[in-house]
Parts: C-alpha cells; structure tokens; sequence
C-alpha cells in the first residue's frame, strides 16, 4: 500500500513507524526538516520537505500513485483542505484527516471526510473507563 502521511508529529512518525514495518511504501511530509528527527530510527519511508498545500510537494511524494493519504497537520482547516484536494483532484481512494475541535466533525461530516478526532476518542474511552467503576 502506498501511503502519504502529512505531518510529523509524534502521531505521524509513530504511525509511519508502523506502517513501514509492515512493508507498506510510505512518503512523509512536513514544512519543517526537523520535525523528522521524531521518525524511528528503522523508519524505512521516504521524507519530504515542504507545504503540502503546494501540489509541487504532493505530486514529488507520490500523490497519483498514493492509495492512501493521511492529513495529519495540527491545524484543522489545513487538513479539511488537504483531504478534499486529495479526494476530489487526486482520487486517492482512502483519505483520513485528523480534526482537534470536537465542534468542527461536522463540518468533516458535511464534507464526507472520515476523521479522527482524539478528543472525542478520548473522551469516548475515559467516559467507558468510568462506567466500568
């Protein structure tokens, strides 16, 4: 599976940690070079430095072979962006954006994006934590 992760963050580099362990061919991009010194040690992927709002950047990681395209950025609007462009422009079959304001899934929902949000998934599992007591 070809895979684009934008964003590395301590999710974003454990998450290309993961999926370069299991062969996957993943491409990482971030604005800023030293946010890759997060990435694992045996991180077998690709980095890319850049904003990848700008195509250039997103066509260099592999944006028309991707299958999948993870918009992991830690600001919302950015990753709403990201997900459509890839969605709509590239057709990439799966594409997943992170989302930080629990107010704004609607807007992801309205737009047909598959989210993750872990505030609300955080939420979700410490209100199961508290039921169990």
């Amino acid at each position: 599976m070809k895979v684009i992760i934008i964003g590395c963050d301590r999710l974003g580099a454990e998450l290309a940690k993961r999926l370069s362990d299991h062969g996957h061919d993943i491409a990482v991009i971030d604005k800023n070079q030293s946010s890759f010194v997060k990435l694992h040690k045996d991180f077998r992927g690709r980095v890319h430095e850049g904003d990848a709002l700008n195509q250039e950047v997103l066509l260099r990681a592999g944006i028309e072979e991707a299958n999948v395209l993870l918009a992991l950025t830690e600001s919302d609007s950015t990753n709403y962006v990201l997900g459509l462009a890839a969605r709509e422009i590239f057709h990439v079959p799966q594409v997943i954006v992170r989302n930080f304001d629990p107010a704004c899934q609607v807007v992801c929902e309205h737009m047909g994006l598959q989210a993750i949000s872990s505030a609300i998934w955080g939420a979700e599992q410490l209100e199961e934590m508290l039921s169990r007591t």
